[in-house]
C-alpha cells in the first residue's frame, strides 16, 4: 500500500515540475505556437522523406534521435540529417 503513497507523490511532483517550467513558455502564446509549428512541419518533412524517398534510394531511420533532430530543429534538421546520411555512407 505505500508504493502507491509514493507512485502518487511522484506524479504530483512531476506535475508541479512541469508547471513550473511550462509556465513562462505559456505566457508566450504566439512563441510556443511557432515552436509547434516549427516541430510539426519538421516532423512531417521526415515522415515525406520516409514515404517518397525510395524512389531516390533515400531513407532516414525514425528513431528516438531523428524524431528529436527533426521535431527540435524543424526542415532544417531533416536537411541535416539527410547530410549525415550521405557523408557517413
Amino acid at each position: 500500500m505505500e508504493k502507491n503513497y509514493e507512485l502518487l507523490f511522484i506524479v504530483i511532483m512531476l506535475l508541479f515540475a512541469t508547471a513550473i517550467i511550462l509556465r513562462p513558455l505559456l505566457r508566450q502564446g504566439k512563441s510556443m505556437l511557432k515552436l509547434l509549428v516549427f516541430a510539426g512541419v519538421g516532423l512531417a518533412s521526415l515522415v515525406f522523406l520516409n514515404l517518397f524517398g525510395h524512389f531516390f534510394n533515400m531513407y532516414l531511420p525514425i528513431n528516438y534521435v531523428t524524431v528529436l533532430v527533426s521535431g527540435g530543429l524543424g526542415l532544417p534538421g531533416v536537411i541535416l540529417l539527410t547530410a549525415l546520411k550521405f557523408i557517413l555512407m
